[in-house]
């Protein structure tokens, strides 16, 4: 429902009204953990860190497996779920600097706000949302990205490494399993994970 709510809004026209001062506002910075897997189930997985020390990560429901693999603009699809580091060229224009496809069922945040990393350049922002148009223009693939606060254009360089989330059956995080995790907080405050990540194809 979510899906085609962001996908029927953006059809209309990008960008739309948006709250900019909203936009402006980075959400909680997430957290990474990684280590091997003691431990897991549907709703945590128990992970033994390099010092030895015992984590428990609450995971959302429905979390997936991916590994990450390098492509380029040309593996861009209308519809992905897609989160791009970007400089600003205009209010809802952006030039994209990294650009990542996440599985399908992976949606980490919604929107586009200022990142405030230490070594990122003045004017960077951070977009997540659906890929609901693109087209090749030259050395450039222009990306319109929608969200439910609005939508931004994203110009992909040719050239510009992509790197595509590929899911893997969830079983392969089984005990032993070395693997990362990004939290964030939920609707509720609790800092989960909506999935586990390889260090490489199993």
């Amino acid at each position: 429902m979510l899906i085609a709510s962001v996908m029927a809004a953006a059809m209309a026209s990008c960008p739309v009204a948006q709250d900019r001062a909203a936009e402006a506002q980075r959400p909680a910075p997430p957290k990474g953990v990684s280590g091997e897997i003691v431990t897991v189930a549907e709703d945590r997985v128990d992970l033994r860190q390099k010092d030895g020390a015992l984590i428990t990560v609450p995971m959302s429901k429905g979390w997936t497996l991916s590994y990450l693999e390098k492509a380029t603009p040309a593996a861009l699809q209308v519809g992905q779920f897609i989160g791009s580091a970007n400089m600003a060229l205009g209010e809802a224009h952006g030039k994209a600097n990294e650009l990542r496809v996440f599985e399908a069922g992976y949606m980490p945040e919604f929107g586009t706000h200022v990142l405030t990393a230490p070594n990122a350049a003045e004017g960077t922002r951070m977009t997540h949302g659906f890929v609901f148009g693109l087209e090749k223009t030259g050395a450039t693939v222009r990306l319109q990205v929608a969200y439910p606060a609005g939508c931004r254009v994203l110009d992909v360089a040719s050239d510009l490494p992509v790197m595509v989330s590929v899911a893997v059956d969830r079983a392969l995080a089984r005990q032993g399993v070395v693997v990362a995790a990004v939290m964030r907080p939920d609707q509720n405050g609790v800092i989960r994970a909506g999935r586990l990540t390889l260090p490489a194809k199993p």
